[in-house]
């Protein structure tokens, strides 16, 4: 359902400031649809499991198996809606929309997602890579950024994504 909500226009491109009205909107309910997602998985249960060294138990692969479907959309959701945060906390700070600090939060709300990623998951694995990358770009860390880019790249030949434009 996320996958579906976001824009054509989130898909083709990495970060930047041109933000359309379109996608401002599309991100209100994708922000909508992940704590939806978020509230309804428990992170300190999937933690615990995680935190095992060995799963002794009769059902062990039917219990991995829904941890694995748990953790696989709990990042999902969290990269999608930190993604959505950036974008509108972009839109926020082109438009100069009252004071700084009246969009400030959506920053703090970003960066809070991001470290909450990083407990599932490394910020280069590529199911992560794009919020990292707008994570980068909304803290102006250019080094980072270019050295996600190119990791995203790696990953995502040219070639495959001008195909599929």
């Amino acid at each position: 359902m996320l996958i579906s909500l976001d824009s054509p226009e989130a898909r083709r491109h990495v970060p930047h400031d041109d933000i359309s009205e379109e996608s401002v909107s599309l991100a209100n309910q994708i922000i909508s649809v992940a704590d939806a997602v978020i509230t309804n998985i428990d992170q300190d249960k999937l933690l615990a499991y995680y935190g095992l060294k060995s799963d002794q138990r009769d059902d062990a692969t039917k219990i991995r198996a829904t941890m694995e479907k748990q953790k696989f959309s709990l990042i999902k959701a969290l990269v999608k809606k930190g993604c959505a945060l950036s974008r509108l906390y972009v839109h926020s700070a082109k438009k100069g929309e009252g004071d700084r600090q009246s969009y400030e939060h959506l920053l703090d709300s970003v960066t809070h997602h991001w470290q909450e990623v990083q407990k599932f998951a490394e910020p280069t694995d590529i199911k992560v890579i794009s919020l990292s990358l707008w994570h980068a770009h909304i803290n102006n860390h250019y080094g980072r950024y270019l050295k996600l880019l190119l990791r995203y790249y790696e990953e995502h030949p040219l070639k495959k994504l001008m195909k599929n434009v």
